[in-house]
């Protein structure tokens, strides 16, 4: 969602699909896949569900 500095990003499930509350991650606990969602930065946690269900990415978003 967010890049806070060079160790930290801010991510979200979003709970709505996954159960993940947004929070800070030590970008070395995180892996990057090839999956992208087209969000605006600081989008709500509604408007990641909408691009996900336009994307047809809510499958990959509840098995990760």
């Amino acid at each position: 969602m967010d890049i806070v500095d060079d160790s930290f990003v801010i991510v979200t499930g979003p709970p709505a699909l996954t159960g993940v509350r947004r929070r800070r991650s030590n970008l070395r606990h995180i892996q990057a896949t090839e999956e992208m969602l087209e969000v605006k930065k600081g989008a709500a946690d509604e408007d990641v569900v909408k691009a996900a269900e336009k994307g047809k990415k809510t499958g990959f978003l509840k098995a990760s």
